[in-house]
Formats: structure tokens, sequence, C-alpha cells
């Protein structure tokens, strides 16, 4: 052995030379061949290097080897193709796909080229994507011809889960011995995955798609096992997904039956994808299991969608009219129910302050003091947006009555805390929107310390939106962007702590807050990509967040000076506006649309459309949604006479927009520091956590020198410590 060791020495001391050993795993039982290599990799000979393909893991002690830098391993995934890479491979075998195909090719292989290559041979004999004879051909002769009649049945009942966990997969099996089996698997085939973040396991789609045509066949009871991962679920606590698995089991009523309670449960416990199985129950169930059905109505009417809002009302309507006079329960389930019925009934009336008030008052007299099981403490009472005015604000006039509302009625007592601080947030905001500044922070303020006491995270989201328009407003840009970092920090903070759900209305809120700042500042490449580009079905909102992601879209769109795309998203815009007529979103719409008809038309018709919003604004005194749009529309402010409108409020408005334009103009021509590479390293290693001592270490210059760069970095980036200086170069985008 040594010798061999001795000849590769002398054959590579004057070039570099890789050993390919392909097809390892044929003799991965040799001992001889496993210590070879080994000794191979710790003699660590200069130009020498060693590539070992194999199907399994090789039986080296990789631990020892990858610890020291002598071995690096090359994973399944990142052999993977990418969509980018499948394209070119068809372009190079000379066959044409659409992107729709190729987008499924993808998905469907997860970018594994023998399955991609099967595919496209049965693409060229008219097979549809995933429908392949050969693909399925290729997992009989390499997997499932191999395995024991045992080992398949495993396998065909772990099909009906996604993916699964070790616990799991004991549970459905009643089998201790399934984790060798698994792991067995991984280590002789690419058709498993392990995720070790996750801890799941998953079947490769082919795998899995080829095991799914043969459950019924090995004689299986498939709706055993379905049963078994519903029960599963449920005891995880799991409800949406336990709902698609006792309804594909058959077992939906004794689902129904376990839910059917007043504790609390999720009202999005019913995932949006399985609306359609819910379309599919017996209406009438809704009397025999009312609280279940209570959130399937209340889920139904918040989604935005029309004829799913329908469905939401009809259930209503069906409990109504028994429970009001059924005497086959007791009366106070009977008023229980009344009560949660009532409490549906806000998002019945959903947006008119008035009667939600109404609702929610008689809700309070039925549960005799109680609090709803429907809406609960940390429910969305904000509805994901970052603004409660907008919601409820729905004709030009009544902005302070819809406050006086808001502040006289909500939140109600009957929704145990939720909203609280509701009303100070509404009067931020009123005063935020007329320009009465002074009186905005202290509000905010307030809003958040009472939010964070009940956990109401759309509350604390409303509030720090409006200190971050304010702060724009008064021109500290820069503060403005440090009360974004609060908020992302207080979202990130709490998530990582688990206090509660990683809530994905919430998440997207965050989105639409940043956007909207970051297009205020012109900075489009802050923007989240789905907001520039307009992909709005990718926001997690109820009542579809009544279009106030269009906001930041179209003032993307304005930045991109596309005045024809502006135009067109601004008749899409006012159309969906529609359905829940919010004022705010109709005047942000005029003002954008009167952009967009004065760079087309010129200034006629761009003053018309502005003199509409101009007029509704004055209703109520609202002057910063003007202002925040300053540069686009003082050319056609400029063009308004006096004799158009109310003189002073046209200079009112004037006035704020030539300050706002002012403090903007000056905030972005300021002068950007420029950083050298040696202080951009520094800067990195520093966010990486890394000591003076050791970026010195690092950059083979001494302490004093890394001083040095520190001390230039602090001066040019106006900070006195890291963290600072590290927030402020991002928020320049010096660093990213």
């Amino acid at each position: 052995m040594f010798n061999i060791i001795d000849i590769i020495r002398d054959v590579t001391k004057d070039k570099t030379t890789v050993l390919v050993i392909d097809d390892y795993h044929l003799a991965e039982d040799s001992k001889n061949m496993k210590d070879l290599l080994e000794l191979l990799a710790y003699e660590n000979i200069p130009n020498f290097h060693i590539v070992v393909i194999t199907r399994t893991r090789p039986k080296f002690k990789m631990v020892n080897l990858i610890s020291k830098g002598l071995c690096y391993t090359i994973e399944t995934k990142t052999l993977a193709f990418t969509m980018g890479e499948i394209k070119e491979y068809f372009n190079l075998m000379k066959f044409r796909i659409d992107n729709e195909d190729l987008e499924k090719n993808y998905n469907y292989t997860n970018g594994w080229i023998s399955a991609v290559y099967l595919m496209m041979l049965g693409l060229k004999q008219g097979y549809p994507v995933n429908e392949t004879y050969n693909i399925n051909k290729l997992v009989e002769e390499n997997l499932y011809n191999t395995l024991s009649d045992e080992i398949r049945e495993i396998l065909l009942k772990l099909s009906v889960l996604e993916t699964f966990t070790l616990e799991q997969a004991v549970y459905l099996l009643d089998n201790k011995n399934i984790y060798e089996v698994l792991e067995s698997l991984i280590n002789k085939n690419a058709f498993i995955e392990y995720d070790y973040i996750t801890h799941t396991y998953k079947f490769h789609n082919v795998l899995r798609d080829y095991l799914r045509k043969r459950v019924s066949n090995f004689g299986i009871d498939e709706r055993e096992i379905l049963y078994k991962a519903g029960k599963w679920f449920y005891k995880e606590n799991n409800i949406s997904v336990a709902f698609d698995f006792y309804h594909r089991a058959g077992k939906i009523e004794e689902f129904l039956e376990m839910i059917n309670n007043p504790k609390y449960i999720d009202v999005n416990f019913i995932d949006y994808k399985f609306h359609e199985k819910i379309y599919s129950l017996n209406k009438n169930l809704c009397t025999k299991y009312p609280f279940p059905f209570l959130h399937i109505a209340c889920n139904f009417l918040v989604t935005g969608e029309a004829e799913t809002a329908r469905k939401g009302i009809e259930i209503v309507s069906i409990m109504y009219e028994y429970f009001s006079c059924t005497d086959s329960i007791s009366e106070k389930l009977r008023k229980r129910i009344l009560g949660e019925l009532e409490i549906i009934k806000l998002f019945i009336a959903f947006n008119d302050c008035e009667k939600m008030v109404e609702h929610s008052n008689k809700a309070h007299e039925l549960l005799d003091g109680g609090i709803s099981c429907v809406i609960v403490r940390n429910s969305e009472f904000t509805f994901g947006l970052p603004h409660l005015l907008y919601t409820y604000y729905k004709e030009p006039g009544t902005l302070k009555k819809t406050l006086d509302c808001i502040v006289r009625g909500f939140p109600p007592p009957v929704l145990d805390y939720c909203g609280y601080g509701c009303e100070l947030v509404a009067q931020a905001e009123y005063y935020l929107e007329t320009g009465k500044f002074e009186k905005v922070e202290n509000l905010a303020n307030k809003a958040v310390y009472k939010a964070i006491s009940k956990g109401q995270d759309g509350i604390i989201l409303c509030a720090y939106f409006s200190l971050i328009r304010l702060k724009m407003a008064e021109g500290n840009f820069m503060e403005a962007m440090n009360v974004l970092d609060k908020l992302k920090e207080y979202f990130n903070d709490g998530y990582n702590r688990k206090i509660k759900s990683n809530n994905p209305v919430y998440r997207t809120t965050l989105n639409i807050v940043e956007g909207y700042v970051y297009a205020n500042l012109k900075n489009l490449s802050k923007v989240p990509q789905w907001l520039q580009k307009g992909e709005l079905d990718e926001a997690t909102l109820l009542y579809k967040g009544m279009m106030y992601m269009y906001i930041v879209y179209a003032k993307a769109v304005m930045h991109s000076e596309d005045w024809i795309k502006l135009e067109f998203v601004c008749e899409e815009f006012m159309e969906n506006l529609k359905t829940f007529h919010p004022q705010l979103g109709i005047l942000y719409c005029l003002i954008y649309e009167s952009v967009a008809k004065y760079k087309i038309y010129g200034v006629e018709k761009g003053k018309e459309v502005l003199l509409t919003a101009l007029k509704a604004a004055q209703e109520d005194g609202i002057i910063l949604p003007f202002a925040e749009n300053a540069e686009y529309i003082l050319p056609i402010l400029d063009e308004i006479k006096e004799n158009d409108m109310d003189s002073n409020w046209l200079m009112s408005i004037k006035n704020s927009c030539i300050q706002y334009r002012k403090n903007l103009q000056k905030f972005l021509r300021q002068k950007i520091p420029s950083l050298t590479n040696r202080e951009r390293q520094v800067l990195e290693l520093l966010d990486q956590g890394l000591t003076q001592k050791e970026i010195a270490k690092t950059l083979f210059v001494s302490v004093s020198t890394v001083k040095r760069y520190l001390e230039n970095l602090y001066k040019k980036l106006d900070a006195n410590n890291k963290t600072v200086a590290i927030n402020n170069a991002k928020k320049l985008n010096l660093y990213n």
C-alpha cells in the first residue's frame, strides 16, 4: 500500500493529477480499497486529488476527513439542474419546450437529470409531463424490484404523505425498525431525501408518483392509512392538515365531532386550498356541528372572493334560522351560538364601522359578557393592513365620524383585547393624514405600548407605520428607516422566540410597509420583488388587503416612468376598490392616475383627475398622500387656478408638497460616502462577528491598522459603534 503512495507522489510531483473512481458503490465492501483511499487522503499529497462517484454513502471516516479539510462532499441537490440549465439541456438536444412545461418538468424532477432526460423522451412521444412510462420503468428497475415485500409495503403506505418525520412513520406503520429501513434506502439511492433542518423525510416526486399508482394493487387499505395520518396531525394540533386526511379517509363527521366545541380553533384552521373540499360538504351539517362551521363561515368571508363569501353567508343564514328557534339544545348553548353568529356578522358588515359596533354589542349581550371563540386575542384585528382607518373610511366627509366610531366602539370587549390600542392608532392616523403632525408621535407610541401588553401585532404594525410616515413627513428620513429597523427587529425577535406562530399575514404586512418606505425614497431595489412586479396574488392578507398593496405597486410603476402601464394599473386598482370603497385607496389611485394622464395626454387631463382627488380630500382635510407624491403632482398643481377650487386649500396642499419634495431632495442629494475595498472587507468581517484581533489575523494586518480602518468607517458612516455603522452602510446601499 505504501509503495502505491510512493508511486503516486513520484507521478504527481510536477503536475496536478486527479484520480476519478466511478461507480464506487460496486466496491464499497472492499476494506482494502477503503483503507487505501483514506490513507491517500491523510497523506495530503501535493497536486493530487481523488474524485469518488457513488450511488451510496461511502463508509469512510467522513467526520474526521471533513474536519481536517481533507474531504468535501457534493450532495445530490448540488448536482441537480436548475430550471435554466434544464432549458439549456433541452436546447442542446434540439427540443423546444414552453415555459409552462419547463416549470412542470423542473418541479416534478427536482432537476434530476436522468428523470429530465426520460421526461424529454416522453414529451417527444406526446406524453404529458409526469405521465412517462420510461420514468416508471427507471424507478421499477433501479429501486422497486430490488426491495423486499416488507419494504415495498412500508414505502407504499408512507406515500400518502408529502413529507413525514420518523415519529409519524413509526405511528402510521407501528414498526419500530422503520429508521433502519429509511436510512438504508437513503444511503443506497437518491429517491428519498432527509432534511436536517425540518427533520423530515421526503420521497422524490418520481418515486412518490410511482408508489401512488401502485397502492391499490398491493392490497393496502389506503383509507386506513389516511385515517391514522389524520389522527396523528390532530394529536399534534395541526387541525388544517388533519381535516384533509380525515376528509380523504371518509371520516369527516368524526373530525367535525371532535372539534365541535367552543375551545379555540384558529380562524384559519381550514387552509384556503381545501375550500373545494369544504364546498362539497352537506351545508346542513352546520346545525349538527355548529362550532367548526362558525370558523368555516368566518374563513370564507375573509377571503375577499365574492363566490366564497356568498357560501359563508349561506352557512350563517342556515345556522341563524335554525338556532333562533330550536329547543333541541340548552338555552345557554343556543345563546352562545347566536352570539358567535353576531361575531360572524362583523365580517358580513365588514368595513361598515357603525354596523360592526352594533353586531359586537349584540354578541356581548348574548354571550352574557363572555368572550368569543371565533375571534380571539391573537386574531388579525387589522386584517393585515398597516393602516386601520383605511379599512373603515369609505366616503368623503366621513373621516372624523369614522374616527369617532372607532374611538367609541372599538375594540369590542367580546374579543378579549383583540385590537387593544386601536383607538390610539386611529387617532394617530387621523392627525397624520390631516397634517397635524405634532399630535401623532405621542399617540402612536402609546398605541405601541398598549398593544405590546396584549400581544397585538397588527396594532403594533399600524402604529410603527404611522411613526415611519411621520418621520418622513418631517424630513427625518434616516430616523424613519431606524423606526423601520425597530419594527423588523420586533417581529424577527418575537417570532424567533416563538411568542406566536410565524403569521404569514403579518409577514406580508411588513413587506408592504417596507415597500411603501423604499418606494417613497425612490429606492426600488429595496421594494419586495412581488410588489415591484405586481404579483399581488403572492400576498397573504384577509379581504385581499383591500388592495392596499396597489399603493406601493403603482408608485413603483410611476418611478419606472412607464406611463401607459401606470394608467392600466390605475384602472385595475380603481376597479378592485369598488367592493369595499376605501376612500384613502381611491385618493391614492386618483393621484397616480392624474400623473399618468398628465404624462400621456397633457396637463388638462391630468388636472381634471387631480382636481377630483383634491376636492374629495378637502372634505376631510387630507394632505399627506399628496405630499408623499409631490415630485410628480407639483407640475399639475401649478396649472390649477384659484378659481378651480378653494385657493386656501390649494395653497396648503402646494406648500406641503413643496416642503416634502425639498426635504426628500436634500436627503437624496446627501453625499454618499465611498468605502475602500479594504474598508468593505473590515465591515463584512465585523458583521460576521469577528473581533478586531480576528479581523487583523484574517487580513494579515496589525490590530492598530484595523482600529484605523474602524475610525474611518465610523466617521464616514456617522456611527459610534459597529452596529450603527453596519446598519447605516446597508441603508445607504454600501453593503448588503
